[in-house]
């Protein structure tokens, strides 16, 4: 049986897990922003925290996207923050003369490169999740 020393540390433990977790979404969610660029890498000059733009468009971000529409003269790629379900329907994609052109992501900075999630938050989960694991089979 364990004693209660050890399962408040045990509470503990599991409480700074959570936070560590959560420290990013109360952050805000941040995102690459760009307009019409020809490159991924030309989006990474801006750098946007989505809850702040709430405050100005009175929306509720909760995604990053990147959007890549072929043109005459090459891409044209443009980054933000979105609203979920952050879909287009296909006359929507057929109009852009593209098909699943629109990638979204729900992690920090996880547009850079098309919508490819960022493994910073999911290392930190998987951490968290693994060493509490550890600490209560260590105890039982």
């Amino acid at each position: 049986m364990l004693s209660l020393r050890t399962i408040t540390s045990l509470a503990a433990l599991i409480i700074l897990a959570i936070l560590a977790v959560t420290s990013s979404v109360m952050a805000g969610l941040q995102c690459y922003e760009c307009h019409n660029q020809r490159s991924n890498e030309a989006c990474w000059q801006t750098i946007v925290n989505c809850s702040e733009k709430e405050e100005i468009d009175k929306q509720a971000y909760d995604t990053c996207f990147s959007k890549t529409v072929q043109t005459k003269t090459g891409p044209a790629i443009t980054k933000g923050c979105a609203l979920r379900p952050c879909v287009m329907d296909s006359a929507q994609s057929l109009a852009l003369g593209c098909n699943n052109c629109m990638e979204c992501c729900q992690e920090d900075l996880c547009n850079q490169k098309g919508g490819a999630p960022d493994s910073r938050s999911s290392f930190v989960l998987m951490w968290s999740i693994v060493t509490c694991g550890a600490i209560l089979m260590h105890f039982y």
